[in-house]
């Protein structure tokens, strides 16, 4: 069976061009519903709060734990305030005074003895013995006195004595002013006297000091030194030798006079004027010798 030949293409031929697909059309979404409640809202909602509410709880919890630990002391490592004796209280007289005034006033009337001195214990054992006497009353003074606090500052001191100006706070008809003189007394201080201060307690003015002496002078009835007396054992001077040590004592104490030390200085600072040789023009031929005669 006869076939007929393929027709062989001359020239490429274009290609041909794809059919145009339908574009997918994006669906648009839907407006949202604006909300118009609280409820509707939503904001924040229970699961962002409850765990708000387990992050709050927590740090209180662990902040409640680290104060605690933090706090916490067993007993044998309880830190307790070093006790201070008084003789460490009492050495210097601000010390002193603040000391005594605050346990008088608060009813310690046996610490108070141990810094008092002189007039001042026959006072503290007369309240003392009131104290005792009326125990209800002593106790509620005490009581109301519990918180008391005393300041002091010194008025003046010195080597052996001092004035302070004591003031007690916190109770009741308070402050009360006192002034406490104080006294050396070994290694510390102890309070002689205490009065009430009405204001008038200031510090004592110091001496003034005498002018200094602008010259000295010899006391009236003493002869002046003559000279060093000879050591024991030493044959005394001659009276020439001391004759001759005055004179050589007032030649070295006379000063030499004005007119000859102001002619020393013009000579010395005048040059001399050499002299001219014979024959000088200003001179004239110097003479001629005499012949001697046969």
């Amino acid at each position: 069976m006869a076939t007929e030949p393929e027709a062989v293409p001359t020239a490429e031929e274009p290609p041909r061009p794809r059919e145009a697909r339908p574009k997918k059309r994006k669906k648009k979404a839907a407006a949202r519903r604006q909300p118009r409640t609280e409820q509707e809202i939503d904001t924040p909602t229970r699961q962002t709060l409850a765990m708000m509410g387990v992050l709050c709880g927590l740090t209180v919890v662990l902040w409640v734990l680290a104060h605690a630990a933090c706090n916490y002391h067993p007993p044998r490592e309880t830190r307790r305030p070093r006790t201070v004796t008084t003789q460490e209280l009492t050495r210097d007289p601000k010390g002193a005074a603040i000391e005594l005034v605050h346990r008088w006033t608060t009813g310690d009337f046996k610490g108070a003895l141990e810094i008092a001195t002189g007039p001042v214990v026959a006072d503290i054992e007369r309240d003392k013995a009131q104290c005792e006497k009326d125990a209800g009353a002593c106790e509620k003074t005490k009581l109301a006195a519990k918180d008391a606090l005393t300041t002091g500052v010194v008025l003046d001191r010195d080597f052996s004595t001092a004035r302070v100006r004591v003031t007690t706070h916190r109770i009741p008809g308070g402050p009360h002013h006192y002034v406490a003189e104080v006294e050396r007394a070994g290694s510390t201080w102890k309070v002689r006297s205490r009065v009430r201060d009405d204001g008038s307690a200031a510090p004592r003015a110091a001496a003034s000091e005498a002018p200094a002496p602008t010259g000295s002078a010899a006391p009236t009835g003493s002869a002046a030194p003559t000279g060093f007396a000879a050591p024991t054992g030493s044959a005394a001077p001659t009276p020439a030798a001391a004759k001759t040590g005055e004179v050589a004592a007032k030649g070295a104490a006379t000063p030499p006079a004005a007119a000859n030390t102001g002619e020393a200085a013009k000579g010395a600072a005048t040059p001399p004027t050499p002299a001219l040789p014979p024959g000088h023009p200003a001179i004239g031929p110097a003479p001629k010798p005499a012949s001697s005669a046969p």
